[in-house]
């Protein structure tokens, strides 16, 4: 006689599962650290024939395959019925710490292995024993995509052990009933079977017995050790009914299955003691499952971020809306690759934008007119649109698509120790609309790379100032509190002041000129034709006015003596 030996689960997480724990924690879970119930597949053990390849002749010995306890998307789904007889299904816990220090704590884990433990043992004493429930323990780290887990499949420890009354061998004498009533999907729900004498005891699905017969679905491919599923059984066999000797049957795939005969002593865990419970699965210590980043990932790490601020800080954040805002940059360079830290941006195009004051060639007209459609296309498209250009007049063109087209343009420029971010207006249905980059302006944009004055380009600044106006431009939102018109900040002062202004009727970008209903030929004037802007928004008229009054104006000069 030979001690009874069991081969341990092995555990099979799916990336899928994965996946469904990263859903989980962000939309239900949150902080919540509560229990969940869980469900693995498990099938049976097989051996595959070692075959040549070339001639296709089996040569030496079969390969033997566990079946592993694998968890899938659909894991935290009801537990369903599955029509296939080669395998069963496994409850379980499922506990997901919220830090890393909770899940590497002895203390915590042995209270909830403890909890699943007591509550097989509580069962032996009901009509309905459970014999198999896991525990899946997590620490998901989601900003790393890291995932750490220990699995653990409590069973209780037999005193005496089971002895084997010979070796294994095939089986096939009662393997075609089995199958015949686990295929039966009525049968199995009845989770009864009997043979020579019913126990009147509900069995789970996997497991059926009689007085002299135990027969199992067995994962395991070893073949002189049964599968983990059985240990419980033959203790609950044992302690409760008294069953000291019976004809052990591992079903397995092929024709794989095994038997034998094993007795056991009477169980001698005194009264009023809890008998020993293992279970833990050997290699999952800090067991880690990492991924890298793909573009499926870097979807979910923007919404984890998302989700990490509603959580902590603003629960009224719309996220889906935030989330599925089109953003539109215009420029990479310095400034707006610090914009672009802040997004997600996921594609890049090749554009240079046409500038008043920067005249098209006649044969270039094609080209511009190509251009100007695909930045028509690109504004119509998205949500928000960002000016990160280094020059004044690059913003124009944008700024008078995106006052056309009523989308939101947030604007973000540098000078030399000073910086602006705003937003302009769009039409309003009450009050006054606010202004654009332009409104303030009374000449209309112009050449701006030729030699001018520090502070007219943004290419030049200081690394602090492009990142200071880079998140100002990349944030925003009402719950978070007031949205300013414009954010003008001072590096010399380190101050920033909010400042509000009206849109301006003669203003060469967002006012009512001709764009609309003109479109290419009025923008191929205003690239080509210096002073052409301000003669179609009337400021040439406010020039005129504004000389005549000052000629109007009877100038007085004092004497030096004269009091101030």
């Amino acid at each position: 006689m030979a001690p009874l030996q069991f081969q341990p689960y092995i555990s099979q997480p799916t990336p899928e599962f994965w996946s469904a724990v990263t859903s989980l924690k962000l939309d239900k879970l949150k902080l919540d650290d509560s229990s969940l119930a869980i469900q693995a597949w498990v099938e049976e053990g097989r051996s595959i024939p070692n075959l040549n390849k070339l001639t296709g002749v089996k040569e030496g010995k079969s390969v033997g395959v566990d079946g592993s306890v694998v968890l899938s998307a659909t894991a935290f789904e009801p537990l369903s019925e599955r029509t296939a007889s080669h395998g069963y299904h496994l409850r379980g816990t499922f506990k997901n710490y919220n830090t890393i220090e909770e899940f590497r704590s002895p203390e915590a884990k042995k209270a909830v292995f403890d909890k699943v433990a007591d509550d097989i043992l509580a069962s032996f004493d009901s009509e309905e024993p459970v014999f198999n429930d896991f525990l899946l323990l997590t620490f998901a780290d989601l900003k790393k995509y890291t995932f750490h887990y220990w699995f653990a499949f409590p069973a209780v420890v037999s005193k005496p052990g089971w002895q084997t009354d010979g070796s294994f061998s095939g089986v096939s004498d009662i393997v075609r009933l089995l199958r015949s009533t686990v295929a039966d999907t009525a049968r199995r729900r009845m989770r009864y079977a009997a043979w020579e004498r019913n126990l009147r005891t509900k069995a789970p699905k996997s497991l059926f017995w009689g007085a002299s017969n135990t027969a199992f679905h067995d994962p395991s491919s070893l073949p002189d050790n049964p599968g983990w599923v059985v240990r419980s059984v033959l203790y609950y066999l044992n302690s409760r009914h008294g069953i000291q000797n019976l004809r052990l049957v591992g079903l397995r795939q092929g024709s794989d299955s095994r038997a034998v005969q094993i007795s056991a002593g009477p169980e001698t865990v005194p009264s009023g003691h809890r008998p020993q419970v293992v279970g833990w699965e050997r290699d999952g210590t800090v067991a880690g499952y990492s991924v890298v980043l793909t573009t499926s990932l870097a979807d979910q790490a923007v919404d984890l971020n998302l989700k990490l601020m509603r959580w902590r800080i603003m629960p009224e954040l719309d996220l889906e809306k935030i989330a599925s805002s089109k953003c539109l940059l215009l420029g990479a360079g310095t400034l707006g690759c610090y914009v672009a830290r802040s997004l997600m941006v996921a594609t890049g195009y090749d554009l240079s934008i046409p500038m008043p004051g920067h005249p098209i060639g006649s044969g270039a007209e094609q080209s511009v007119q190509e251009t100007v459609a695909h930045l028509e296309g690109l504004i119509e498209d998205h949500d928000v649109v960002f000016l990160l250009m280094d020059s004044r007049e690059s913003r124009w063109l944008p700024t008078v698509i995106g006052a056309a087209r009523g989308k939101v343009v947030v604007n973000a420029a540098l000078g030399f120790d000073s910086y602006l971010v705003m937003r302009h207006g769009v039409p309003a249905t009450a009050g006054a609309r606010l202004g654009c980059y332009f409104c303030n302006d009374i000449v209309a944009p112009t050449d701006n790379t030729r030699p001018n004055v520090h502070g007219d380009s943004t290419s030049v600044e200081a690394p602090a100032e492009r990142a200071g106006s880079g998140a100002a431009s990349a944030c925003g939102g009402s719950p978070l509190g007031p949205v300013p018109h414009q954010v003008r900040g001072s590096l010399t002062q380190w101050n920033n002041n909010l400042v509000e202004g009206a849109a301006y009727n003669k203003c060469t970008a967002c006012s009512d000129i001709a764009y609309t209903d003109h479109g290419m030929s009025f923008l191929l004037r205003a690239f080509n034709e210096s002073g052409y802007l301000e003669s179609v928004t009337g400021l040439d008229k406010l020039y005129a006015e504004a000389e005549a009054a000052l000629d109007s104006v009877d100038w007085e000069e004092g004497s030096e003596e004269d009091d101030f």
